[in-house]
């Protein structure tokens, strides 16, 4: 079967040429604009976030629940794990929308590593992980005592391993239990301390900043902008490429984030999504004139990889994904709109609006 893939708006060559037009004639000559005029955006993108934040928080205590709940004796075993399932869909969707911004408060006390530790260089995080949970036994882990232990045993990655184990046998008392309620009592705690944080800093440009002295407003937006930009080559070379590999024999499933729930192509589409809408209206009325058409066919790129991961995301298991040489073809595909986001992120449109080249997550304020 061959695999048509649709096109949305301005045609592939036609988004390249308008890029590599603005890359020639603009980065050098579009004036500065006044430092005020990043506000309305910046305070939306602050409450895009801290919305976000505060549905990861619920999202990880409906987890909890969901948790608690398959762990208790004389429960229905497979309905509640259908639930806890459910639960952590809508964990990894939430966790997906803030995942590309690794600054601000998130960045403190590790959060970040606790909540997603990925990637798993060689898997040796899975490794370390299954033989801990091979060794608990009843009674043998708390929430206190999970926090004190390696990042590779906490956060996200380690409750889908625990969820999705093959064969699903999660009973009150087995190992999956014991090591899955403080799992999921620690992503909750953390998740919830975020949100409180977020919500604290009351801008964007404190939001992000180091120290006590929030950054300017120009330098909040170029920081927010290379994040926006890292994530989503690092979805494209990251998540998709390595999992790929050159070849269908060469696959590496696993090396995607949320490979083992099959939820991968969830997970990135829900970043991309998370992106498109703190992109629009506000971010597009920010651009010179001249350069708005860059902006619109970087949102259209974002459509295209969204409705193709919406694709894939209903495909089967991620596994069969990687594999098969048609979704392959769609795989390749959408590295390219992702590609083109990011060039338009990082260079064209960062030019058009003043800023300087090179803002990264590790630089001084």
């Amino acid at each position: 079967m061959n695999v048509r893939f649709e096109t949305r708006g301005l045609g592939r060559a036609a988004r390249l040429l308008a890029l590599c037009a603005l890359l020639l004639t603009g980065c050098g000559a579009q004036p500065r604009p006044p430092e005020h005029a990043y506000r309305a955006f910046l305070d939306q993108a602050f409450e895009h976030l801290a919305s976000d934040y505060d549905a990861l928080a619920e999202r990880a205590r409906a987890q909890q629940g969901a948790v608690e709940q398959l762990c208790q004796p004389d429960v229905d075993p497979a309905s509640a794990l259908r639930e806890a399932h459910a639960a952590f869909e809508a964990l990894v969707a939430a966790w997906s929308r803030v995942e590309w911004l690794r600054l601000g408060p998130v960045a403190t006390d590790h959060r970040y590593e606790r909540l997603f530790y990925w990637p798993d260089r060689g898997l040796r995080g899975r490794r370390q992980l299954a033989r801990f949970i091979a060794e608990l036994g009843p009674g043998q882990l708390d929430r206190d005592g999970l926090a004190t232990k390696s990042v590779a045993l906490q956060g996200l990655s380690a409750l889908e391993y625990v969820l999705y184990a093959d064969p699903p046998t999660i009973r009150a008392e087995s190992a999956q239990c014991v090591a899955a309620r403080p799992m999921a009592a620690l992503v909750s705690e953390v998740t919830a301390s975020l949100a409180r944080d977020w919500r604290s800093e009351r801008t964007l440009a404190a939001a992000l900043s180091r120290t006590d002295e929030p950054l300017s407003e120009e330098r909040a937006l170029g920081k927010t902008m290379q994040e926006a930009a890292s994530a989503l080559t690092l979805a494209a070379d990251g998540k998709i490429g390595r999992a790929m590999g050159e070849q269908a024999s060469a696959a590496r499933p696993a090396l995607a984030p949320f490979s083992r729930s099959s939820l991968a192509a969830r997970a990135i589409g829900a970043m991309v999504g998370s992106l498109h809408e703190m992109l629009g209206d506000e971010f597009q009325r920010l651009l010179p004139e001249d350069s708005r058409y860059v902006g619109a066919g970087m949102l259209r790129e974002l459509e295209d990889v969204q409705f193709h991961l919406g694709v894939l995301a209903e495909a089967g298991t991620w596994e069969r994904v990687v594999r098969d040489e048609e979704h392959r073809k769609r795989l390749r595909y959408l590295r390219q709109p992702l590609l083109s986001a990011h060039n338009g992120l990082s260079t064209g449109l960062t030019g058009a609006l003043g800023l300087s080249a090179g803002f990264n997550s590790t630089d001084g304020d």
